[in-house]
Order: C-alpha cells, then structure tokens, then sequence
C-alpha cells in the first residue's frame, strides 16, 4: 500500500494536466478575491467609490445592489422578504 503524504498532494495532477490546467481554479479564485477586495477599497483609499456598504450588503454605482447569498437565503428561511437598503 502506498502511503500519501500533504507534500506530494497534486503531484499526480501536475504530471497528468500540466501546472496551467491542476492549478488554474485556485489562480483564478484568488485573482477573483483580491479584485474585490480591489474593489472595496478603491474608495477609502483613492476616493473612486465602486462598492458602497460592506462585504454583507453592498451596491455597485449606486445602482446595482449585492448582498451575501448566505444572509439572504437565512432571511427567505425565516419568512421574511429582502428589504432594499434606503
């Protein structure tokens, strides 16, 4: 029985895809996280002002709302209708 060490996890899948295709999801999924987080703070720090609100709930140009999908699905659960921010 062969034993499978942490350190020799994707190695098999490095040699099989290639470095580009065993690791482009977490690549792009980081990319991903840190335009948000770009994107948040942009107006703090350089006054362009993408995102207003939190990472919960927020709104793009002051026209598109977001909100975490978790929250609203607990708040559809609970009975109640999402309530758009004033």
């Amino acid at each position: 029985m062969a034993k499978h060490l942490a350190k020799d996890a994707g190695k098999a899948a490095v040699a099989q895809l290639g470095w580009w295709k065993a690791h482009r999801f977490l690549i792009l999924r980081r990319l991903t996280q840190l335009s948000v987080l770009l994107a948040f703070w942009s107006g703090p720090f350089w006054d362009v002002w993408l995102f207003k609100g939190n990472l919960s709930g927020s709104v793009l140009f002051d026209v598109v709302p977001f909100t975490d999908p978790l929250i609203a699905a607990q708040t559809l659960a609970s009975g109640h209708w999402l309530q758009p921010s004033a």
